[in-house]
């Protein structure tokens, strides 16, 4: 569309230009009306040229921008991820001292769709995640873990995987399919 646009443009340049040197002999030359015409022709080829150049322009930088990172879901407006499900399920004890309290976290973990280089990391450093997920919780007390402060613990997580674990991947979201503190 490119060079169509560019060569359409030099066409109406050199009708443009025709009409201005004819039109700047007088009207007693003999293709006055001809240049009149070219002259009105080239004005309105070059705008639509240049009003094509500017939308394309703009659609290739919008196809082309990073702004956003992931794809919405058209139906209700929610992000979509790819996600990493290979964590599995962790069971370990709480930080309480007195009592025998045990969660079971079963996790995944969401990033962009497209982002090869965040599912070749998340995949290579499955067991560091692993170690990661069941020595975060073995560091929590049972109040901690409860559903009023499940955001906040996705937060810290999201954080240390991206700035600890991970090198250039860069992890969206952290979606608790069970998180469970068990005990007496």
């Amino acid at each position: 569309m490119v060079i169509a646009l560019m060569v359409c443009g030099i066409v109406f340049l050199f009708v443009f230009i025709f009409g201005i040197i004819i039109l700047r002999k007088g009207k007693n030359v003999k293709y006055y009306r001809l240049a009149r015409t070219g002259f009105i022709i080239g004005i309105i080829g070059l705008s639509i040229i240049v009003i094509l150049s500017i939308v394309s322009y703009a659609r290739n930088r919008y196809e082309n921008s990073n702004v956003f990172d992931y794809r919405w879901d058209e139906r209700n407006y929610r992000p979509r991820y790819s996600f990493f499900t290979e964590i599995g399920s962790i069971t370990t004890k709480t930080k309480d001292i007195n009592s025998n309290f045990t969660v079971k976290v079963e996790m995944i973990i969401g990033y962009s769709i497209g982002d090869d280089i965040t599912e070749k990391e998340l995949n290579t450093k499955k067991d560091l995640i692993r170690d990661f997920v069941n020595n975060y919780f073995s560091e929590k007390y049972k109040s901690e873990l409860m559903p009023e402060y499940e955001e906040e613990l996705k937060k810290e997580m999201l954080k240390i995987i991206n700035t600890s674990i991970l090198n250039s991947g860069r992890v969206r979201i952290i979606i608790f399919n069970q998180l469970d503190v068990i005990g007496w």
